[in-house]
């Protein structure tokens, strides 16, 4: 099996890991007919704006064949306050993921924290996981 971790930061792709935490390629193939992609995708940090969400998905799209699964945990709109990453809310996770994806869950989960000076020691987080179904 193949797990990918990944990071909705500018980048070219994201980067197979291997043992540790450090990538071991640089590149992942992509799915399709004869070709071999991930079978899983750890998502983490800062889902985009939605203007970047289809772009996002895309590129998920891209790597994750149709049969694998993405765990992507993003900053939930249930953390109070403005401050920190942007706040995403259920209904534009499966917004994003409604083409060529079925959502097998989204639960509520958090985000420990430990810079000091934030005042919190958690920030409230969704944690999906979603299946890619189709060739989109």
């Amino acid at each position: 099996m193949t797990v990918v971790d990944c990071s909705f930061v500018p980048c070219s792709r994201p980067a197979v890991l291997g043992s540790g935490n450090a990538p071991a390629s640089p590149a992942i193939p992509p799915g399709g007919p004869g070709l071999t992609g991930p079978d899983r995708i750890r998502a983490a940090s800062g889902w985009p704006a939605l203007a970047s969400a289809a772009a996002a998905v895309a590129s998920l799209a891209s790597v994750l064949h149709p049969g694998g699964y993405c765990y992507l945990i993003c900053f939930s709109d249930r953390q109070p306050g403005t401050s920190g990453p942007r706040r995403v809310r259920q209904d534009e996770l499966r917004a994003a993921f409604r083409h060529g994806w079925t959502i097998v869950s989204i639960e509520a989960a958090a985000f420990d924290l430990n810079r000091a000076g934030l005042g919190i020691p958690s920030a409230q987080a969704w944690l999906a996981v979603i299946e890619r179904i189709s060739q989109d």
